[in-house]
């Protein structure tokens, strides 16, 4: 997940730059057994900080694993390193934006046009990434069906002025598990 979580964050940092407007974005997220969104991340207190919805972020949102990745090798392509196993891993993941404004449908195609025009060209990450894809799935525009399904909670204690979208997407790259790669640390 370190490869995931790089990539992550270039979506973020890009999206951010895009939208503009002080918009802060966090990730990745997972549910935890309260089925509240939190970091993958803990900190020296044990705790995991969460990411979830909440009006006290002003605009904001955040991307969250949605479903078990997948991974796969790759055959029948040219080799790239000595030991040449390369593999496809899919992500399922779920981007939730929170804004205090009017218009859903607009703060919905501002987000998936910023998504779906993350430039990777440019992104040099430290490990053999290859052919980084975000892949469209769904979206949702439906703010106490969103305000349900991620926070568990029943829509009818959602009051609030604050606009709420989802978007799905599935996160693909190819990664090279050659012995020049640089090594993960370990905790």
């Amino acid at each position: 997940m370190i490869i995931a979580q790089t990539i992550v964050d270039e979506i973020i940092k890009q999206i951010e730059s895009a939208i503009g407007q002080d918009v802060t974005g966090r990730g990745i997220g997972i549910f935890d057994i309260n089925n509240r969104v939190v970091s993958l991340d803990i900190s020296n207190s044990g705790e995991r900080e969460y990411l979830g919805l909440t009006d006290t972020r002003g605009f904001y949102f955040y991307i969250r694993a949605n479903g078990n990745p997948n991974e796969s090798r790759i055959t029948g392509r040219t080799k790239t390193g000595s030991c040449g196993l390369e593999s496809r891993s899919r992500i399922p993941m779920k981007m939730v934006i929170m804004k205090s404004c009017s218009d859903s449908r607009a703060l919905l195609d501002a987000f998936r046009k910023s998504l779906y025009s993350v430039n990777f060209s440019r992104f040099k990450p430290v490990y053999q990434i290859n052919d980084i894809k975000i892949q469209p799935a769904s979206f949702n525009v439906v703010p106490w069906q969103i305000y349900k399904d991620e926070t568990g909670l029943d829509p009818k204690t959602f009051s609030s002025s604050i606009q709420i979208v989802s978007i799905d997407f599935n996160l693909e790259y190819f990664y090279n598990y050659a012995d020049e790669c640089p090594d993960f640390d370990i905790c």
